[in-house]
C-alpha cells in the first residue's frame, strides 16, 4: 500500500461515523507524500504504520492510508513489508503487557496463546526483558515456542508461576496458574479477573 503522512499528532475521531468504516489497523508500504510540517519521511521510504480504531473513513485495508507522522516509522532493509503488516498492533500489544508487568526479578512467565499473534511475539520479549518464560500453546507448536527460549506447556495441570500474560483470554483459568502475590495481565480489558490471594490484575 501507499502513505501519505500527515503531521497532526493523533487522527481526528468522527463524533458519528458516516458511509463506510475504515477496516484494518496494521500497515506496510511507501510513503507517497508528506504533509509541509512533517520531518524524517520522504516519498519512496518504506514504513510501517498503526492506524488505529475504525472510527475513520479508510483503514490499514485500503490502497492508500493517510496516517499522522508519530504513527509512522521506518522500515529495516532486513524486513519485508509483508512481514512488517503483522508489527505494529501486536508488538505494542506484547510490549505494553510486560510493562505492565514490570521487572522481572528472575520470575517466571506464563504466556497463553503462545503460538498467536501477540504471544508469539511475547515470547522472545519477555525473555529479553529476564523472564523464565512458559508458553501455552499447542503440542503442534513445540518447534516454534522452543525457539523462543521458552518451555512448551500444553496444558495448565500442577502449573505455578509468578506472572501470565494471558494473550489467549483464558481469564480466570490463567489467574488459577498464578503464585501468591504474583500478576496477571490480560489483552482482553472488559474481561480482566477479580483479583484474588494478593495478585495483581
Amino acid at each position: 500500500g501507499a502513505f501519505a503522512i500527515t503531521a497532526h499528532p493523533s487522527p481526528r475521531r468522527i463524533e458519528a461515523q458516516q458511509g463506510p468504516i475504515g477496516l484494518g489497523w496494521d500497515a506496510a508500504g511507501v510513503v507517497e507524500a508528506v504533509g509541509p510540517d512533517v520531518r524524517g519521511l520522504q516519498p519512496g521510504q518504506r514504513v510501517m504504520a498503526l492506524s488505529a480504531g475504525v472510527d475513520k473513513p479508510l483503514g490499514a485495508l485500503a490502497e492508500l492510508l493517510v496516517v499522522p507522522s508519530d504513527a509512522v516509522v521506518a522500515l529495516p532493509a532486513a524486513v519485508s513489508t509483508m512481514d512488517a503488516a503483522t508489527l505494529p498492533l501486536n508488538v505494542l500489544t506484547a510490549m505494553q503487557a510486560l510493562d505492565l508487568l514490570g521487572d522481572p526479578v528472575g520470575g517466571r512467565l506464563l504466556v497463553t496463546g503462545a503460538a498467536g499473534a501477540v504471544g508469539g511475539f511475547a515470547l522472545p520479549l519477555a525473555r529479553q526483558c529476564g523472564w523464565d518464560v512458559v508458553g501455552l500453546a499447542r503440542i503442534t507448536d513445540e518447534g516454534f515456542v522452543t525457539e523462543t527460549g521458552a518451555e512448551l506447556a500444553t496444558g495448565m495441570d500442577g502449573l505455578r508461576v509468578d506472572a501470565v500474560l494471558d494473550a489467549a483470554g483464558l481469564d480466570e483459568r490463567a489467574l488459577d496458574a498464578v503464585a501468591d502475590g504474583g500478576r496477571y495481565v490480560g489483552v482482553f480489558p472488559p474481561t480482566v479477573p477479580v483479583p484474588r490471594r494478593g495478585i495483581t490484575t
